[in-house]
């Protein structure tokens, strides 16, 4: 007959569960690199994740709205998930907060509620100008309206134009023929 000895369960179980968490762990080590051309005319890569400086963290964030920036996610480097890092960068520089979350959400839609949630929990930040700019994107993008109208960025600039009737006097107004 064969008997089971129990001794080697409890072992086995603490294993298999320091392998889980390990497993864990790895899966929210993620970091963010940008690359951009400095005032110099030099190429830079800088990349950032929880851990990293006060002033690195304040300098991508406010890279990230910038044209000619580019952006790239490493799930297997790093500390910290995207929403995380992003908060990070909120809070070394909340002025960029809109623009850290719209980026973030862009790498990573799939969490992008996530970001929206941890970049609105950091004092200082101007939590609609977050929700607006993940829900509807980048405004001065010239790309349009949530309702992908091309002409809505240049229609908005044209109806806000002061009107200086010294330079362009209006038109007289018709005549009825009654």
């Amino acid at each position: 007959m064969f008997v089971q000895k129990t001794e080697y369960r409890l072992p086995a179980i603490l294993a298999g569960l320091l392998f889980l968490l390990a497993g864990t762990s790895t899966a929210l080590a993620d970091q963010v690199a940008l690359t951009y051309v400095d005032a110099a005319g030099n190429a830079q890569t800088l990349s950032v994740d929880v851990n990293s400086s006060t002033a690195d963290l304040a300098l991508a964030a406010s890279l990230m709205g910038e044209n000619g920036v580019g952006i790239s996610h490493d799930p297997d480097n790093g500390s910290g998930t995207l929403a995380d890092i992003a908060a990070a960068m909120a809070a070394a520089a909340p002025i960029f907060a809109a623009d850290v979350a719209l980026a973030m959400a862009t790498l990573s839609p799939a969490d992008s509620d996530a970001i929206v949630a941890a970049v609105n929990a950091v004092a200082g930040v101007n939590a609609n100008a977050v929700l607006a700019a993940v829900a509807f994107g980048n405004r001065g993008s010239g790309i349009g309206d949530s309702l992908g109208n091309p002409q809505a960025f240049e229609v908005e600039h044209l109806t806000t134009q002061r009107f200086d009737e010294a330079d362009d006097p209006a038109p007289e107004p018709p005549v009825s023929p009654n």
